[in-house]
């Protein structure tokens, strides 16, 4: 297979990219083991995800990025890509995730990666929208999940006109029913620094009540939900319901950019009544559109309620790419086994659907 031609990948080397019919010069730079001050706000910038953060990949690294190199690609001077990466032995596991990257930016990374880290045989992305694949290797792609997103329009009328009569009808009628039955409902939005360790406790713990409720198991340890907290101090946004002065139900998400991503909504199970859990997920939509959102994502898991609330599914994939067709044979069983894993998985729970209809 013949290889793309392109300059070496040493810091500041000049790259010519064809975009359509423009030729656009874009310079390529290697941190190693570094992630420079301007990175945090230039990813939420490009990729508008909270799983593109830097504070996303300090939760997954345990507090530290002492190995992590940073990518960065500019194209007449503001970055056009960054991706933080680990070389774990022959492979360059990328950090970022659940986030659109264009195919040509994809190439350029994993030419000038291959030609700087000579060990490197395999580039693997995970839980990305890829935009093309890179033609001048050999790559294994396959869908690994969903997000479920929601384009949101102008306003809160908007959106109330566009939903099935049967959503709005349910919204209308059970808000109604629960400010008539319960006139100290309320609920409040809180936002990063403003959010405590006991609003995001409350939620988890009815998620698992209204879980157990299901015959399902909700696992959410201890240093989960400190995660989450440390998230939802950086870009969190939390809904709290409360009657009489009592969590009742309530939400988490996180806000980057134009986007919201909906981590978890729940309500005391003893107001299933009143569809509580379906006016949590009301009201967080509605605050996204009052802050001007574009986009809000109910991320992974095909609920019926998302698409009710109009979200449409984009796949997320797993893309692996190879140096060359020895590094595929020496390397591929690696990760074909969790492809087959994962397409066994959704058989198995079509099947269920299936049986369940």
């Amino acid at each position: 297979m013949e290889r793309m031609r392109v300059p070496s990948s040493d810091t500041g080397a000049g790259v010519q990219s064809v975009k359509g019919n423009v030729r656009t010069d874009v310079s390529v730079r290697f941190h190693e083991c570094s992630t420079p001050p301007f990175v945090q706000g230039a990813l939420e910038t490009l990729y508008e995800s909270p799983y593109s953060t830097l504070a996303q990949f300090q939760c997954k690294s345990g507090a530290s990025l002492a190995h992590v190199h940073t990518y960065v690609a500019d194209r007449a001077g503001k970055p056009c890509a960054i991706l933080l990466f680990r070389l774990d032995g022959h492979v360059v596991k990328v950090l970022n995730e659940v986030m659109t990257i264009g195919g040509a930016d994809i190439e350029r990374f994993v030419k000038h990666v291959f030609e700087k880290f000579a060990s490197a045989s395999v580039i693997a992305f995970h839980a990305i929208r890829p935009d093309g694949t890179p033609r001048a290797y050999l790559c294994h792609r396959f869908d690994v999940s969903e997000d479920i997103v929601l384009s949101l329009p102008a306003s809160e009328e908007e959106y109330v006109a566009a939903l099935g009569k049967s959503t709005r009808r349910t919204i209308r009628y059970y808000s109604n029913k629960l400010k008539r039955e319960f006139p100290s409902f309320r609920h409040q939005v809180f936002t990063r620094g403003d959010i405590t360790r006991e609003h995001v406790r409350a939620i988890v713990d009815m998620k698992a009540a209204e879980m157990t409720k299901k015959h399902r198991r909700s696992i959410v340890d201890e240093e989960t939900v400190d995660q989450m907290v440390r998230m939802a101090r950086s870009y969190g946004i939390v809904g709290i319901a409360t009657i009489d002065g009592k969590i009742c139900g309530g939400w988490i998400a996180y806000r980057v950019g134009s986007n919201d991503f909906m981590d978890m909504c729940a309500y005391d199970p003893g107001y299933e009544e009143f569809r509580l859990g379906t006016i949590c997920c009301y009201l967080a939509i509605v605050d996204c559109i009052a802050h001007g959102g574009k986009e809000c994502h109910f991320q992974w898991g095909q609920d019926e309620y998302k698409f009710r609330f109009l979200g449409v599914q984009r796949n997320l994939a797993d893309l692996v790419i190879f140096r060359s067709p020895l590094s595929m044979l020496v390397h591929g069983g690696r990760f074909w086994r969790p492809a087959a894993r994962h397409l066994q998985r959704k058989v198995e729970n079509t099947a269920k659907r299936f049986r369940g209809s």
